[in-house]
């Protein structure tokens, strides 16, 4: 933000990967790739909401990157794609060992970092699940190591005009949504799926300004680390699923029992039968909507 007193910082969790790898045509092992390092689509999203929420805030966005000393030069290649775009980009290294590299050791590491770079966070951004382990339990985690609410999974999001405030909706099984809010003065961890938003295209200015720029490297302090606490959630209610109730008509009064079962069940009643449709993509769509419609699920 130019020209206006920054409210805060907003944080956004990056993970550094290989999107792709080629396999030894000899020996069929997976073979890395360097040149394919990158993030995921749904990183990608992160940073763009995160962007739009500093620009209704009036704050500064931070990306924050944990992954081994080896790999820091590439990583920083990686990185740059959010100095493009106006971000700042900070990368914190690990030892390396199988114990470094753990989801709850990762969020504590980017929680420390966060906090000790940017002070008075507002809200923490990142993708629901990464393209090479894909648990998605990092953005729990980091929830939990700032004692952040917690919006995980979410397909759409809206960012309110009070910093912090957010709104979304996540998808549920059987194509059900749960819509989820952050409360006044919380600050929230959101993890995001790749559709919730299209990163936006880096001016030419940003793009020049960071090639020469450094990503800096920081190395928390050990009194800022502190893992998830173990326990602290608990479970109010628990409640079946209750489908939407289906309206039946009521079988006549002067049918037989065995009449109205029938009349209930629709057993007696003309049923069409399956098909099986080639259909392009528009008129597929179209035939989809007919028979949702049909079926009363468009009401």
């Amino acid at each position: 933000m130019t020209g206006a007193a920054l409210a805060g910082s907003i944080g956004v969790a990056w993970k550094v990967v290989e999107l792709c790898q080629r396999v030894d045509p000899l020996s069929g092992t997976a073979v890395g790739d360097p040149a394919s390092l990158g993030v995921s689509r749904a990183d990608e999203a992160a940073l763009e909401l995160a962007l739009q929420a500093a620009e209704v805030w009036s704050a500064s966005v931070t990306v924050v990157s944990v992954g081994p000393p080896n790999a820091a030069t590439a990583a920083a290649g990686v990185l740059r794609g959010a100095l493009q775009r106006g971000a700042d980009a900070l990368r914190v290294p690990f030892a390396g060992a199988d114990d470094e590299s753990s989801s709850e050791r990762v969020a504590a590491l980017a929680a420390a970092a966060l906090s000790e770079a940017r002070p008075g966070l507002l809200a923490v951004f990142c993708g629901d699940a990464s393209v090479d382990r894909g648990t998605g339990a990092v953005p729990a985690f980091l929830a939990a190591c700032l004692g952040a609410a917690q919006l995980l999974g979410m397909a759409s999001v809206r960012i309110g005009e009070q910093a912090g405030r957010l709104e979304g909706e996540r998808r549920l099984d059987g194509g059900r949504r749960e819509r989820l809010g952050t409360v006044a003065g919380s600050v929230p961890v959101v993890s995001v799926e790749a559709a919730a938003a299209r990163l936006r295209r880096a001016p030419l200015p940003g793009v020049l300004r960071a090639g020469q720029a450094d990503v800096r490297t920081l190395e928390p302090r050990s009194a800022l680390l502190r893992t998830a606490p173990a326990g602290g959630v608990s479970v109010e209610e628990v409640a079946p699923y209750r489908p939407r109730t289906e309206l039946v008509a009521a079988p006549p009064a002067w049918a037989t029992p065995l009449e109205r079962i029938r009349l209930l069940t629709g057993s007696l009643s003309d049923r069409k039968p399956q098909r099986i449709l080639h259909l392009p993509p528009d008129e597929a769509a179209g035939a989809l909507l007919a028979q949702l419609a049909e079926w009363g699920e468009l009401a």
